[in-house]
């Protein structure tokens, strides 16, 4: 794909090559001029750094979505918790998640199944690796591709856990943006034949709220996924049906633990 050989050269050039945003615009600009990229190339790429500026914090799974476990869990539960939510990766805490002891991997996990030694969480967790939210989307992959890690803990200005960011998520952050400015602009939500409709989990509540007419309000949420969260109290599962008057949401798509697509029913419907 284009936009990812665009996005591996980028983050492979050197910091101190550039300087500033500046140097950027110089440099598509020659290249222009030169015939050496296109126009939809030099483009392509200034949006790349305008996506990438976008903070940590904005493409984090926020705190209260983490599914975490203790340290004192015997291997066998955490092999149940990988096959139950699908997870490839648990946060390890001691007393709650700013007493983080780490990360444990589903591969390291399944490389002990089955022997008679006692192994518990703690016996398995990685170093965790800490960014600030502050930090933009394209510095976090540079730091995730310098380190050779797929995953962090994002912390706040006191240092307490804020959330957890994954490679997947700078990823798609870059390219699903792109992909959304580049082709024909989609609404957040599609309306099927029996009145119902599936829904992007990340909608806005104000959104939310214009379309079906609800008055639920933004307290430590501000999304449709946010307000299933603090609903529930839990992880959702796929097809799980869930009533939230007035309306009726029923999981369609899962990502980790983070909710992807719901198909909405308003009572009467």
């Amino acid at each position: 794909m284009k936009i990812k050989k665009l996005l591996n050269k980028i983050l492979r050039r050197e910091e101190n090559q550039i300087k500033t945003e500046k140097d950027i615009q110089d440099i598509l600009t020659r290249g222009e001029e030169a015939g050496i990229i296109t126009a939809d190339e030099t483009e392509l790429i200034r949006s790349v750094f305008e996506i990438g500026d976008t903070p940590v914090f904005d493409v984090m799974t926020p705190r209260v979505d983490i599914f975490a476990v203790k340290y004192d869990q015997p291997i066998e539960s955490l092999v149940e918790m990988i096959i139950k939510t699908g997870h490839s990766k648990l946060p390890v805490y001691v007393k709650d998640l700013d007493d983080l002891l780490g990360i444990i991997y589903a591969t390291d996990i399944l490389k002990l199944w089955g022997v008679e030694e006692k192994y518990y969480a703690c016996d398995l967790a990685r170093q965790p690796f800490y960014i600030p939210g502050y930090k933009t989307v394209l510095s976090t992959l540079r730091e995730f591709q310098a380190n050779n890690i797929s995953i962090a803990f994002v912390v706040d200005e006191y240092g307490g856990i804020s959330g957890l960011v994954t490679l997947e998520d700078l990823i798609e952050e870059i390219v699903g943006e792109l992909k959304d400015e580049f082709d024909q602009e989609e609404l957040p939500y599609r309306k099927l034949k029996d009145g119902s409709y599936i829904i992007d989990a990340k909608i806005e509540l104000e959104d939310f709220n214009k379309i079906f007419k609800t008055n639920f309000k933004e307290e430590e949420y501000h999304t449709l996924g946010g307000l299933i969260y603090h609903h529930i109290d839990r992880i959702p599962q796929n097809d799980e049906i869930i009533e939230i008057p007035p309306v009726k949401l029923k999981i369609i798509k899962m990502q980790e633990q983070r909710i992807k697509f719901v198909k909405v029913y308003k009572y009467g419907n």
